[in-house]
Parts: structure tokens; sequence; C-alpha cells
């Protein structure tokens, strides 16, 4: 009765990412794993031709070399980037590159997986800033069998939304977004998820929570993302 007067629910009927916690991707067991990995879009920004891409095309990973990016939003559409060290990212920090690059996408972007990569030492300031910001780093050289490791392992990241959605909470957390609010969008994103309701809901609580324009801009990154529209299929 009191739940119902101050129209406040208890906490038990609040899905939570705990929900997820046990849900892996349905569609992995079903396909083959070329057409399960070429599900998931990969950007690779350099200002140099990529080696491995066409090796790694061959085992059917999809991946668009893109050059070097202006904006975040250029990224949004992948699920996966692999980012050069030197040479880019000087639309960000002409210092420090590609690792400005990267702590710009983990900022705004964290869902996406970003992998780091150079042929240089990694004792550099551009590389240890990339060290500390990338999800992997590795260097240019590594044998193709590594590079199909990361890449696995990053796709069965992305693919799981619990793992995405602890991105996210770890961000508005980072952020300062009050945990009642988090609770909120965490509860609408899982039903979401589930199925229980459209990733419509997710959208609509967006509207009615307190949200600073930074956290209102990495939840709005994750709508129009790729992972977010692969959730909603």
């Amino acid at each position: 009765m009191v739940f119902r007067m101050w129209n406040i629910l208890p906490l038990c009927a609040y899905k939570s990412n705990k929900d997820l916690s046990s849900r892996k991707s349905e569609h992995q067991s079903q396909e083959n794993q070329a057409a399960w990995r070429a599900k998931f879009p990969i950007a690779v920004i350099d200002d140099e031709p990529f080696a491995p891409e066409v090796n790694l095309r061959s085992h059917g990973y999809e991946i668009t070399s893109i050059g070097d990016v202006k904006t975040v939003n250029e990224v949004a559409k992948y699920s996966i980037v692999l980012c050069d060290v030197m040479g880019v990212g000087l639309h960000f920090d002409k210092t420090h590159q590609g690792a400005s690059l990267i702590e710009e996408i983990r900022m705004q972007l964290p869902g996406v997986v970003v992998i780091a990569y150079t042929g240089s030492s990694f004792g550099a300031a551009p590389a240890k800033l990339a060290r500390k910001m990338a999800d992997v780093t590795l260097k240019k050289g590594v044998d193709i069998s590594e590079w199909k490791e990361k890449l696995d392992q990053a796709i069965s990241n992305v693919s799981n939304p619990y793992w995405v959605w602890l991105r996210m909470r770890l961000r508005l957390t980072e952020l300062e977004i009050d945990t009642k609010d988090i609770l909120k969008i965490e509860d609408a994103f899982v039903r979401g998820v589930m199925r229980e309701k459209s990733f419509e809901g997710f959208e609509k609580i967006l509207l009615s929570v307190d949200l600073n324009a930074n956290a209102r801009g990495v939840l709005q990154g994750l709508t129009a993302s790729y992972i977010f529209k692969f959730f909603s299929n």
C-alpha cells in the first residue's frame, strides 16, 4: 500500500543485470564460426594499410578500414574498434594521437571493445595511455592466431548484454548519476533484452530520469550503436 501511494516499486520488482548473468547469446550455437564472426562489424583506424585485414577476412571477420576519424560517432556503428596508436587521433590530441581517440571512445561508447596496436614500443607516452584505456593492446607483428584469439574474445564480450551493461553502469557511476536512476535505466535495459518489453521502454525511461549532458550522450550513443540494434533483433 505504501509503495502504491508513493508510486515507488519495491526493489524486488526491478530487473537487474544479475538477471542476464547466465544469459548467453543463442545465435552462436546455431551458426558456423565464420557466419557468427561476420555479425560483428569491426572498424580499423589506421593511417596505413592494416596488414592482417585480408587474412582475418578469410576467417569470417567483417573488417572495414576507415582511416582516421574526426568524431567518435563515426565508430558507433561498429562493435569492435582496432586502433593504431601512432598517426591517428590527430583531431583529438596530436600529442597522444591514437591514445586520445581510444580514451574518447571509452568515455562516450563504453559498450564498444577497443584493441590498440602499435609497431613501436609501449613505453612511449601515447602507448602508455593506450595500454591504460584500451581493452587489449597488441604489437603490430603478432601472429594471426593471436589476432583471432583477441577478436573472438571481443565478440564474446560485445554479444553478451550482461558484459555490455556492466560497462555502461560503470560509466554512469563515474558520471555521478544517482543510483536510483541507474536502477531504473538498468531495469529498462534488462527487460528490453529479455523481451518482456521492447527497447522502446528503455528509450522512454531516458526522458524521465535526471541525467547530465555527458551521461545522456553515453546512453544516446548506446541506443544509436550497432550492438544495441543487435540486442533488439
